[in-house]
């Protein structure tokens, strides 16, 4: 899950700051198994909100450049995957702030 979600100019990087930074990812990771608890899509918001204000989410790399999970991915996948699960009015207009600018 993490590598379909993630950036894809994060890509190339991902496999080398895994080598030097087990712990890069870990906020990325923590997400992911958050998200994948959820049996609806009442609290998706919610917790692509704790991601977005988490502490190791602050630097120029993961913000600008990108080397992170994408939560606009990481959506779209949740709601392939439970297609019968209703989104948030946010995330089905693309208003939230999933959108990729505002990570």
């Amino acid at each position: 899950m993490f590598w379909r979600c993630l950036h894809r100019r994060g890509l190339p990087l991902a496999p080398f700051i895994l080598l030097v930074n087990r712990q890069y990812f870990a906020a990325d990771y923590e997400l992911i198994t958050s998200v994948g608890r959820l049996t609806n899509g009442a609290r998706l918001n919610d917790e692509l909100d704790d991601f977005r204000s988490h502490s190791r989410n602050r630097g120029f790399v993961r913000r600008r450049l990108r080397i992170r999970v994408s939560g606009a991915r990481l959506s779209g996948v949740f709601y392939r995957v439970l297609p019968n699960v209703k989104s948030s009015p946010q995330v089905a207009t693309g208003t939230s702030s999933v959108a990729p600018k505002a990570m």
